[in-house]
């Protein structure tokens, strides 16, 4: 009777105590996959990254995306849907659900330690993440910062994004874009302290000032960074080939038109220009702005005043767009405009933007 009773006392026992090694295993992993990784990148892939929250959200960091077909007279449309979703763990088990085609992506996880996860999604390769606990500066980076694309062979949107550290938004949609045309929006500022938060971990200013792919036809993305009015550092990525965290922090700004209430702007149809150069007069000397610096131009033209007309202007301002003026000379600070109606106008930005910005040294033949 007593040899019974302890048989079925261990019956009882030991499922109670598989139970409580699984529930405290899934209680370990849930604290342990917690903060912020980085995929370890194998062969050609993008590296990807997450942050996992105790409340059960997180952010991919390199989003989440969808294609729409002629949502305007451009074709295929991009969508950016943002980083954030929820999650899931269950025993060995990751889910995340993808907003993109409203699925939910299960990984098993392979490992999983203080700085190391290891994941794998239906069979394929083992995919390895590294723990990052990255230090934020508390010195601004910016009070402003500008975001322009080139297009590419193909339906790339091509845009530019103009961020203040008030939370001012201006942006220009040129093609493939869900707007088209000049806006204008306001945002608040816990949205800027994430922008400049997340290109703060790319460490921006240690970053090279261009990378590009070997390949052609892709698109450029430049970024332009402003401080005390001037500008402090210029990247340029061609094909995506900057470092991961500056693309993840770089995304969201460049499809942020597409998350904010936006207010058509009325621009003067003198400033409706694209892709700034310059040349001094009479030599074969030329400076080429950068999309996002010729937009950084564009909003000082655009929050200009009008002023006299002014003397010893030796450069010539090009644009692509000529129909509506014949010149624009400027010595950097003073642009003079003869418009095609036989009318100068002369527009004041506040400085010289060749001397402050140290472009002269760019000025080739």
């Amino acid at each position: 009777m007593l040899r019974a009773f302890f048989l079925l006392l261990l019956i009882v026992w030991l499922p109670c105590k598989q139970g409580y090694a699984h529930d405290k295993a899934i209680s370990q992993n849930e604290k342990l996959i917690l903060g912020e990784w980085m995929s370890v990148k194998q062969r050609n892939e993008y590296m990807e990254g997450y942050i996992f929250l105790p409340d059960g959200s997180c952010e991919r960091k390199s989003g989440f995306w969808k294609t729409e077909e002629g949502v305007d007279q451009w074709g295929r449309i991009t969508l950016f849907l943002g980083t954030k979703t929820t999650y899931k763990l269950d025993d060995h088990q990751l889910t995340i659900y993808d907003p993109g085609n409203n699925t939910w992506k299960s990984f098993k996880i392979f490992g999983i330690s203080d700085d190391t996860l290891i994941l794998q999604h239906d069979n394929d390769v083992l995919l390895r993440y590294a723990k990052l606990r990255p230090t934020i500066d508390s010195t601004a980076l910016f009070d402003a910062v500008v975001i322009s694309s080139s297009g590419c062979f193909g339906s790339c949107p091509i845009s530019s994004t103009y961020l203040t550290k008030k939370g001012d938004v201006f942006y220009y949609g040129s093609s493939y874009n869900t707007f088209n045309g000049f806006f204008q929006s306001k945002v608040s500022s816990e949205l800027v302290s994430k922008i400049e938060s997340d290109f703060k971990k790319a460490g921006v200013m240690r970053l090279n000032d261009s990378y590009a792919a070997s390949h052609t036809d892709d698109e450029t993305i430049t970024v332009t960074f402003i401080k005390n009015n001037r500008i402090v550092k210029t990247i340029r990525d061609y094909g995506r080939t900057s470092p991961a965290q500056f693309y993840w922090a770089y995304t969201p700004l460049r499809y942020l038109y597409q998350h904010i209430p936006l207010d058509t702007l009325e621009v003067p149809a003198y400033i409706h220009a694209e892709d700034f150069s310059f040349k001094v007069k009479n030599k074969e000397l030329t400076l080429d702005l950068s999309s996002s610096e010729g937009f950084y131009l564009w909003n000082l033209l655009l929050q200009s005043q009008e002023v006299q007309k002014k003397s010893t202007l030796d450069y010539v301002l090009l644009v692509r767009n000529k129909k509506l003026f014949k010149e624009i000379k400027t010595d950097g600070r003073f642009y003079e405009l003869e418009l095609t109606n036989n009318r100068q106008q002369t527009l004041d930005i506040g400085y010289n933007f060749f001397t402050e910005n140290n472009l002269i040294k760019r000025f080739k033949k």
